[in-house]
């Protein structure tokens, strides 16, 4: 549990009111809306929103402690009030106070896509033998890693933690300041090509976890990636895993059962182990393989690892299947999209049933820059030879629609908008008992009103 000599001993801040004694905190939060009886709250300064004009919110919530880059007016006697020239590096600075404490194993997680789903594959495998921290949700910045870090309690032996990437460098303070011992790198693809530039600058921008990587640390990469396999070149000790012969780890069958899960078998030094997964869709597969060759990294035998991997409760995160109105199917992957994750969801729709009408709806995909026009038509004429009905949401979502079309798919099976209400519109009439709904983008374009309106 964070206490307030963990704060005092980390940030080197003053206690400049309040309580005195020592004091133990249930959480430490950033939004004072969040705060309840016995919280840190944290007050963060953004480029639009002050968090130190919050203090009073937060205690009148009954924050336990308030850590501020301002002087403390008329405070609780109750309350710890910790005055500190920078918030954000105070945090940064405990979250490393708490990791050099526990010291565990820490297995950091980066890549374009997948990285979510990887970790939860990695916690949740480790979980059956370990004491493992992982990052909640997707909390994986400068803010929410360190904030991970604060959780660390003297009984966790490992932490898996994700590190996402808003631009170069990013990744490499986040190694810095949590000194992972296994890097995993999942992907490398366009996300983020609207800041970054080219692929080639994205693919440096993630090896920088691998260059930070201690002399005895390992790489563990995915094989069929070529941007990741050349990060094996970089100097460190390396695992690839994936479905090409070149990689140490790697499954030479996979089985979808659709919409009830996986089936691999999975090869490592000429030993073999079959494995059934609740993980959804073929690309899956990548998620339990980075979690077996993390697993082999810390001298578990491949029976071992696939037996911890089979044994740990493992769900797709974020993708839900839903019993939706009328005996229809949704399959809703509305957090977010890209063209890797995109592609990926089109397959699992492709998979779900035989004899039945797959609909998809799109959104758009964010940050691909230049590449954005040829990749949104990639995913149109991906999307053709998936669904029989093609419904696209937002502006640059239009050009997947172009792409459907261009594939071949009839005028009448396609429909471009940027309403979702013109979508589910569009659909109701067309839907019958026993189809499939994919419904794939950003919650940013409001199609979680489509999952609701064919919710049960």
């Amino acid at each position: 549990m964070l206490t307030l000599t963990d704060i005092l001993r980390g940030s080197g801040g003053q206690l400049a009111g309040g309580h005195s004694g020592e004091v133990a905190f249930e959480r430490a939060v950033i939004d004072s809306r969040e705060v309840h009886d016995g919280d840190l709250f944290i007050a963060l300064k953004g480029e639009r929103v002050d968090g130190n004009d919050f203090v009073p919110h937060a205690i009148a919530n009954h924050a336990a402690g308030i850590i501020s880059h301002r002087a403390p007016g008329a405070i609780p006697n109750r309350l710890a009030y910790v005055q500190v020239p920078d918030t954000l590096k105070a945090l940064q600075d405990v979250g490393a106070y708490k990791l050099r404490q526990v010291d565990p194993l820490v297995i950091g997680i980066t890549g374009s896509v997948g990285k979510t789903s990887t970790k939860e594959a990695i916690a949740g495998a480790l979980a059956q033998r370990h004491q493992v921290l992982k990052t909640e949700r997707n909390l994986n910045t400068e803010i929410g890693v360190p904030l991970s870090l604060l959780r660390l309690e003297p009984r966790h032996d490992v932490a898996v933690l994700e590190m996402g990437m808003y631009v170069p460098g990013d990744i490499r303070f986040l190694a810095e300041l949590t000194r992972p011992r296994i890097g995993v790198v999942t992907s490398v693809s366009h996300v983020h090509a609207e800041r970054v530039g080219s692929i080639e600058r994205i693919a440096e921008a993630k090896a920088e976890l691998v260059d930070h990587l201690p002399k005895d640390g390992i790489a563990v990469l995915n094989g069929d990636d070529p941007f990741c396999a050349a990060m094996a070149q970089r100097g460190k000790r390396s695992l690839l895993f994936g479905l090409g012969e070149s990689c140490q780890v790697r499954t030479m069958a996979v089985r979808s059962r659709g919409l009830e899960g996986i089936s691999l078998r999975i090869g490592y030094g000429g030993s073999e182990e079959d494995v059934d997964l609740k993980l959804l869709g073929r690309h899956s597969a990548y998620h339990a393989l980075a979690a077996v060759a993390v697993m082999l990294s810390m001298d578990y035998s491949l029976a071992e690892a696939v037996a911890s991997l089979a044994a740990s409760p493992m769900e797709s995160l974020r993708l839900r299947i839903i019993e939706g109105r009328g005996g229809v199917t949704v399959i809703d992957d509305s957090y977010n999209s890209s063209p890797v994750a995109a592609k990926a969801a089109l397959a699992l729709l492709a998979e779900a049933g035989a004899g039945v009408q797959r609909a998809a709806v799109l959104g758009d995909m964010r940050e691909l820059g230049t590449y954005s026009a040829e990749l949104h038509r990639e995913v149109g004429a991906e999307a053709a030879s998936r669904a029989s009905l093609v419904i696209t949401v937002g502006d640059e979502a239009r050009l997947i629609a172009e792409g459907a079309l261009a594939a071949g798919l009839p005028d009448d099976s396609v429909m471009a908008t940027t309403d979702p209400q013109e979508a589910i519109d569009f659909l109701k009439p067309r839907l019958n008992a026993g189809d499939y709904l994919l419904i794939k983008g950003s919650r940013a374009l409001g199609l979680e009103t489509i999952v609701r309106e064919f919710q049960s």
